[in-house]
C-alpha cells in the first residue's frame, strides 16, 4: 500500500494518461490499417484495369501457346534491408518484388504473368478480391474479367507489405506514447512537487511548533487545504486553554490542600502542647474538621478527574423520580432536616444518560442548594417536557447575590467572596458543567431577588 499522496497522484494520473493514449493509440491504429487496406486495394484494382487496356493493344494474346513471362528484378538481401532514406535504389524499389500480376483466358489458362507469381492463379475465375496462401507467401488479389478482351486480369501483393507498414505504424505510436509518458511525467511530477510546497512549509513549522509556546499557523494555502490549517489552529488553541486550564487547577489545588493540611500540622502542635483536656480535645475537634475538609476536597478533585477522562459510550433511561430520590437519601441528616424539599416531577418523566454521572450531578446540586439555603426555608426541584426537551429545575432561596459573579460560578476552585464562611472547595458546578457537556445538555444559573435558580435542559430522545 502506497502511503504518499504525491507518489498516489503522480501514478494516478499517468495511468489514466496511459490509458487514455492506448485506447486513443488502437484507435487510430486500426483506423490507419483499415485506411491502408483501402489505398492497396484501391491499387490492386486500378492495376487489374491499367492490364485490361494494355492487353487490349495486343490481339495475338489469347492465341499464345505459353505465357508471357515479365521479369521481376531480384534485389540482394542487403539491399532489401536499406534504411528508408535509401530505398529508391537505381535497380528498383524494395517492394516491387512484392507485386504481381496475372492475365488469363475465358477458360483459366495463364497467358501473361509476373516473374514472381506461380502458375497457381492468384484468385478465382471471379470478379473481387480474394486471399491466396502460397507455401512461402500470402497473397491479396483482386480479380476482374474484361468483356473486350474476354480475358481474366488480376493483380496480387504479398500481405507482407501491409504487415510490415502496420509494424511500422503500431512502433511509431508505441515510441511516440512512451516519449510522450516521459514527459508527461517529468511535468507531473514537477508539477504535483510544486503544488505540495504549501503542504511541506505547513508541516516543517508544525515540526518546529514548541510544545509550551504553540502559536497558531499562519501560511498561505490552497482553499482545499486553508480548512486543516484552521481545524490545527482550533486545536491548537483548545491545547493551549487546556494546558492553561490544567497549570490554574494544580496552582488552585496545591493552595487548597495547603490550608488544610497548614491547619493539621498547627492543631497537632496544639496537641503535643496543650495542658489540659479541653485545649486538646478543642485540637482534635479542629483536626477532625480539617481531615473532613481535605477528604471532600480530595473526593471532588478525584471526580472532576474522572469527568475530564470520561466519555459516554452506552446512555440508558433514567427515571428523574428515581434518581431525585435517592440522591436525597445519600445527603448528610443535618442537610436533609435544614430545608424543606418539595419535589414536582412526573414519575413518567426520564432522560438518556450515565446513572453515575447524573448521580453526582444531582449530588452537587441538592448539597448547594441546602447549604446556601436559609435555615427552615423551602428548596423546590422540579421537571417538565417541552419543545422536545427535559427541563430540570432546582430552586432555592439565598440572601447572598451572584449577579456580579455568576458567570465565574462554574470556574475551578472559584468561590464567591460572600460564600467564604460556607464550606465547599468551589468544585461542585465545574463538575456539574462538565458532566452536562458530556450529556450534551445545557447549565444555566439564574437569580430573581432572592431565588437562585439551576437549570438543566436535556434533549428529548
Amino acid at each position: 500500500m502506497i502511503d504518499s499522496i504525491k507518489t498516489r497522484i503522480v501514478l494516478g494520473v499517468n495511468l489514466v494518461i496511459l490509458l487514455v493514449l492506448v485506447i486513443a493509440s488502437v484507435v487510430d491504429y486500426y483506423r490507419s490499417l483499415h485506411e491502408i487496406d483501402e489505398v492497396f486495394d484501391a491499387q490492386l484494382a486500378q492495376t487489374s484495369r491499367l492490364l485490361a487496356r494494355l492487353v487490349e493493344n495486343d490481339p495475338g494474346l489469347p492465341d499464345r501457346l505459353s505465357p508471357l513471362i515479365v521479369a521481376v528484378p531480384v534485389l540482394e538481401q542487403q539491399l532489401m534491408e536499406v534504411p528508408s532514406a535509401l530505398e529508391r535504389l537505381r535497380e528498383g524499389h524494395k517492394y516491387e518484388s512484392q507485386i504481381g500480376f496475372q492475365v488469363r483466358s475465358r477458360d483459366g489458362r495463364l497467358l501473361l504473368s509476373s516473374a514472381n507469381t506461380s502458375n497457381t492463379a492468384l484468385a478465382p475465375l471471379q470478379t473481387g478480391y480474394f486471399e491466396r496462401t502460397d507455401p512461402d507467401q500470402q497473397w491479396i488479389s483482386f480479380s476482374l474479367f474484361d468483356e473486350t478482351s474476354q480475358l481474366w486480369l488480376q493483380a496480387g501483393q504479398h500481405i507482407a507489405v501491409r504487415d510490415e507498414l502496420s509494424w511500422y505504424l503500431v512502433s511509431g505510436q508505441i515510441g511516440q506514447v512512451l516519449v510522450t509518458m516521459l514527459l508527461l511525467s517529468v511535468l507531473i511530477y514537477l508539477l504535483v512537487q510544486h503544488m505540495f510546497t504549501p503542504v511541506d512549509a505547513l508541516r516543517q513549522q508544525l515540526q518546529h511548533s514548541s510544545p509550551t509556546a504553540l502559536q497558531p499557523l499562519d501560511i498561505r494555502l490552497p482553499a482545499e487545504i486553508a480548512p486543516v490549517q484552521s481545524a490545527i489552529n482550533t486545536l491548537l488553541d483548545n491545547i493551549s486553554q487546556h494546558l492553561a486550564q490544567e497549570k490554574r487547577f494544580i496552582a488552585d489545588a496545591s493552595h487548597e490542600l495547603r490550608t488544610p493540611l497548614a491547619i493539621l500540622r498547627l492543631h497537632a502542635q496544639n496537641i503535643s502542647l496543650a495542658d489540659n483536656d479541653a485545649d486538646r480535645q478543642k485540637a482534635v475537634d479542629a483536626i477532625i474538621s480539617s481531615s473532613m475538609r481535605m477528604s471532600h476536597l480530595v473526593s471532588q478533585l478525584m471526580a472532576l478527574a474522572r469527568v475530564d477522562r470520561q466519555h459516554l459510550h452506552q446512555l440508558s433511561p433514567i427515571n428523574l423520580v428515581q434518581l431525585t430520590e435517592e440522591t436525597l437519601a445519600q445527603l448528610p441528616p443535618a442537610q436533609l432536616d435544614k430545608v424543606d424539599w418539595q419535589l414536582d416531577i412526573s414519575p413518567t418523566l426520564s432522560v438518556q444518560g450515565d446513572y453515575s454521572l447524573l448521580r453526582v450531578v444531582w449530588r452537587n446540586l441538592l448539597d448547594n442548594a441546602s447549604k446556601y439555603a436559609p435555615a427552615d426555608s423551602c428548596v423546590r426541584i422540579r421537571a417538565s417536557r417541552s419543545h422536545q426537551q427535559i427541563r430540570c429545575v432546582f430552586e432555592n432561596d439565598s440572601d447572598l447575590v451572584l449577579q456580579p459573579d455568576k458567570q465565574r460560578l462554574t470556574d475551578r476552585f472559584y468561590r464567591s467572596p460572600g460564600h467564604q464562611q460556607i464550606d465547599g472547595a468551589g468544585l461542585g458546578l465545574s463538575i456539574v458543567k462538565q458532566i452536562v457537556s458530556l450529556h450534551q445538555a445545557s447549565l444555566h444559573i439564574s437569580q430573581q431577588q432572592n431565588l437562585v435558580t439551576v437549570t438543566l435542559s436535556f434533549t428529548e430522545v
